[in-house]
């Protein structure tokens, strides 16, 4: 009985570990902030670079087409690259770390299913049976359904750094 318990809490530890979400009394709050503020700066420069080259290539420019796919892919890779970072923080144990790194994490997960959106837009921009308005009709409501999403996720995630921030006494600097 007694072996069953200690198995029992090692895979207790081992799935906690894997989560990555457990707290860490140990756990420094400014590093933290630190490594999430750096991750997701990342992702959100990965992206930047995708609305710029979305009107010529809708208007049929062929390299600002192939730079809209190179934008997205590149989205794709910086939150391969980015999001096993992300999951091995160590979270301070208050509360406000773990909402903080809650809201970060559902923000990245969402970034990730919007490539769904940005990949759709890719298509139809290389879909040559699409006039310049078809294309534009199509990818409206896209761009649209992203950047709602885009704001929500950022406003839960910020609001969730601030009050990270009141609890911790960190400062945080304008961005």
């Amino acid at each position: 009985m007694a072996r069953g318990k200690i198995l029992g809490l090692a895979a207790t530890a081992l799935l906690c570990a894997a989560l990555a979400g457990c707290s860490d009394a140990k756990a420094d709050p400014l590093d933290f902030n630190a490594r999430v503020n750096f991750a997701v700066d990342q992702l959100n420069d990965a992206a930047k670079e995708f609305p710029s080259h979305l009107a010529g290539a809708i208007e049929g420019d062929k390299a600002e087409a192939v730079a809209l796919r190179t934008s997205y892919q590149k989205m794709k890779q910086t939150l391969v690259k980015v999001k096993p970072e992300l999951e091995a923080i160590r979270v301070p144990p208050k509360q406000s770390a773990r909402d903080f790194y809650a809201a970060v994490l559902e923000w990245v997960a969402n970034f990730e299913k919007r490539l769904d959106d940005y990949v759709a837009i890719v298509r139809t921009i290389e879909n040559q049976t699409l006039s310049v308005e078809e294309k534009r009709a199509k990818i409206q409501p896209i761009a649209n359904r992203i950047d709602r999403g885009q704001a929500a996720d950022s406003v839960a995630a910020s609001t969730a750094q601030e009050a990270f921030a009141r609890d911790y006494k960190v400062k945080l600097l304008p961005r």
